[in-house]
């Protein structure tokens, strides 16, 4: 019998999440200021350079602003929006360099159909905090999951792609896995998992890698 797990999500605890200063509309965030001051910035320069009649200059540079409000508005549960163009523009840098020396970073053999649907980017879906080992390592525990029906998938071969290096593990009989690797250090590193028969990755994972107490930075 599946055991079926509920997640629950907390809102970012991030620095810039916090609360930064008290306007009449409601306390505003590091993350909230910095991006309505960035968007005024942006149409402020639109507006300098925008060659047309002045009710076109106010209409077109007001974009950018509008723009950043919508953004500063939303709110944080896993990952932000901005952060999502981020990974978006890192990996694609990763990708090249991938498959351009693949020999050198596969584990073993990859089936050419595995390398295929690794080289599709798709957003994360969530984000995991690790805390780094004393050696150095990092274990990724999750449940391995059918993208489309959310049920379990056991005793399944897996191909994982973390931080251009490629891990081939296996679910057990409740549909959990664990993977260890070594990240090169602090910071966020984008997962992806393939499962022969699914054309796409079937998980996408934002993995925050975090100093223990013990002094790793």
């Amino acid at each position: 019998m599946v055991k079926v797990v509920q997640t629950l999500w907390f809102e970012s605890i991030s620095i810039f999440n916090q609360p930064f200063i008290d306007t009449p509309i409601g306390i505003m965030t590091l993350r909230q200021f910095l991006l309505i001051v960035f968007g005024i910035i942006i149409s402020y320069f639109s507006y300098k350079i925008i060659p047309f009649n002045m009710e076109i200059k106010i209409g077109l540079s007001i974009i950018p602003l509008l723009f950043f409000l919508l953004i500063s508005m939303k709110k944080v549960k896993t990952i932000p929006l901005e952060q999502y163009v981020i990974i978006l523009l890192k990996l694609k840098r990763q990708r090249k360099k991938q498959y351009n020396n693949s020999q050198m970073l596969l584990i073993e053999d990859v089936p050419r159909e595995i390398k295929k649907v690794l080289s599709k980017f798709i957003p994360p879906n969530k984000s995991i905090s690790v805390v780094m080992n004393n050696d150095g390592s990092v274990t990724i525990s999750e449940i391995l999951k059918n993208p489309k029906t959310k049920v379990p998938l056991l005793n399944t071969k897996f191909y994982a792609l973390i931080d251009n290096k490629i891990f081939i593990s296996k679910s057990n009989e409740k549909g959990v896995y664990s993977i260890k690797f070594y990240p090169s250090g602090i910071g966020s590193y984008h997962m992806l998992i393939a499962v022969k028969g699914f054309d796409t990755p079937i998980d996408s994972i934002l993995i925050n890698v975090r100093g223990n107490n013990n002094g790793t930075l």
